[in-house]
């Protein structure tokens, strides 16, 4: 079960929407499918969070996924 905060919605058009959301429990990023709700992506062990707070939200620019956190800034995707 996912510990998120408040979700961010994003769509790639007629290819569907995916909900982003950051697990404060495990302190780890996922992608929900927006129709289904499976998880489609969920950040590795690399990838773990520093310092996550309860009510984090992700932001979505042109492509890529930021979680700002404590001083820290991550960034998510394939651009």
């Amino acid at each position: 079960m996912i510990d998120a905060g408040p979700p961010t919605v994003s769509s790639a058009g007629a290819a569907g929407g995916v909900v982003w959301v950051v697990d404060s429990g495990a302190r780890t990023f996922n992608a929900l499918d927006a129709r289904t709700g499976e998880q489609i992506y969920t950040s590795g062990a690399g990838d773990v969070l520093s310092d996550v707070r309860r009510f984090i939200s992700p932001t979505v620019v042109d492509g890529r996924v930021f979680i700002g956190l404590s001083g820290d800034l991550y960034s998510f995707g394939l651009k």
